[in-house]
């Protein structure tokens, strides 16, 4: 008797949460059929490439303030998210993971600054010399542990999603119906498909091993779309330098010319350079595009080049007579130390940025190259700082002129 009375309680207490999770999903399922049939031909993105997703210098009211207002006002619902750099370890003798991303998705403050209604592609950013120095051997375990990795940055993801799903619906996470919800949502959100994409600029000699490489992860990842970052020459040339095994590629259109060399006048963004490079066979992949509004600070030494700087302001020191201008680049006067770089006289620093007016040129060649209706255009990368120099409407200006 006690028995069926508990059992017809426990069916009751059942029907009541399938019936929340079903008032829970149907609404992300018309969110993401919204998605699809609403007027825009593209769909805006964003690259989180930090090592950080926290602002701990400042009390978290106003970490409310950092990426995901940024990315409302924008009207930006997908980031691509870098994870971690893969390079090769000469003291172990194989590749190993570099400065992973911290987000702790257990933490309540870290959804201030990714927000969890986001679609996420998870980046892995690896470098060519992992290919030059591996063996196969090396490739497969390589691409088994990106994969456990991966999963594990997953999970911890969908379980903060339905967290936040839990807590909007007043359940007390941490209640016997809460966790039920939490790890009911969990499941059903770890069955959706996600996209991993991998970064790496291959060259012809290493183009074998990195795509046995991407060939492995997949199968270690059979759920999941695989991409694949293209650069422009790949992009043009690819019946030499070949096409990678993935689902889709993102072609970068930057980057295209040599900052080493102290005399080039914008290496990340130059108009005349990409239009040789988007004349050309179609590329036999579906692409998505990514586009640069950052900038950075070269430093020469000796007409050499020394490093990328950064964490102080240039316009600020040339003011105070540190720098001065000469030759369309800032020659330090005197030695000096700022932010640990200690500059010598004579040092030279030069400061790179796209024109929003030559990254919409571009755009109209490209809408002329490339099908990008349904795909996803990117903008690499996010920052606050130089988001602001820009103004928000010059870089909703960038997607605007897809559409």
């Amino acid at each position: 008797m006690w028995a069926s009375f508990h059992l017809l309680q426990q069916s009751n207490s059942i029907l009541k949460i399938s019936k929340v999770l079903f008032f829970l999903i149907f609404p992300l399922i018309l969110f993401s059929c919204d998605q699809k049939k609403g007027p825009s031909v593209i769909t805006p993105a964003f690259y989180y490439w930090k090592t950080t997703a926290y602002n701990w210098q400042n009390p978290p009211e106003s970490r409310k303030e950092n990426y995901g207002k940024t990315m409302d006002s924008l009207q930006v619902k997908k980031t691509y998210l870098r994870l971690f750099d893969i390079d090769w370890d000469e003291f172990y003798k194989e590749p190993v993971p570099i400065a992973p991303i911290d987000l702790d998705w257990g933490s309540y403050y870290s959804e201030y600054e990714l927000p969890t209604d986001h679609e996420y592609v998870f980046v892995v950013f690896l470098t060519s010399r992992i290919f030059e120095k591996s063996g196969m051997g090396d490739i497969i375990r390589l691409a088994s542990n990106i994969s456990t990795k991966v999963l594990i940055y997953q999970s911890n993801l969908l379980k903060k999603k339905a967290r936040v799903t839990a807590r909007k619906l007043g359940e007390d996470e941490w209640g016997a119906r809460g966790s039920f919800i939490i790890d009911s949502l969990s499941e059903i959100l770890r069955k959706q498909k996600m996209e991993i994409q991998f970064d790496c600029d291959w060259t012809n000699s290493t183009k074998d091993k990195y795509f046995a490489f991407l060939k492995s992860f997949k199968s270690f990842d059979k759920k999941d779309d695989i991409s694949a970052t293209i650069r422009l020459d790949q992009y043009k040339n690819f019946k030499e330098r070949g096409v990678p095994p993935v689902d889709r590629g993102m072609l970068m259109c930057y980057n295209v010319g040599n900052f080493r060399n102290p005399t080039e006048k914008n290496s990340i963004f130059n108009v005349k350079e990409i239009k040789k490079y988007l004349n050309g066979d179609k590329y036999p992949l579906e692409l998505d595009i990514a586009l640069p509004v950052f900038h950075w600070m070269l430093w020469y030494r000796d007409n050499q080049f020394k490093s990328i700087v950064n964490g102080f302001n240039l316009d600020e020191l040339s003011k105070d007579g540190v720098f001065t201008n000469e030759d369309g680049m800032r020659a330090c006067l005197k030695d000096t130390v700022i932010s640990n770089y200690y500059f010598r006289r004579g040092d030279r620093i030069r400061i790179e940025q796209p024109e929003i007016t030559d990254v919409l040129e571009v755009v109209e060649l490209l809408k002329t190259k490339i099908d990008i209706k349904g795909k996803t255009v990117a903008i690499f990368d996010y920052d606050k700082v130089n988001l602001e120099k820009y103004g928000l409407d010059k870089v909703a200006s960038v997607f605007r002129a897809f559409n």
